[in-house]
């Protein structure tokens, strides 16, 4: 990935989201709004990710 790639970040955490591995799409949506805040799809990811009954 390139350093500061937002959009590669969230897609990495749709990823594992669908990999079943939801901690490591957490943190590939913090690192996503670590360097664009405001970038509602990984903020909707995390909270998918975080809200899960599984986790």
């Amino acid at each position: 990935l390139a350093p500061g790639d937002g959009r590669a970040l969230v897609n990495l955490g749709i990823l594992y989201e669908r990999g079943g591995d939801p901690d490591a799409a957490a943190e590939s949506f913090e690192a996503a709004l670590e360097i664009d805040p405001a970038d509602g799809t990984a903020a909707a990811g995390l909270a998918r990710v975080t809200d899960s009954p599984e986790n």
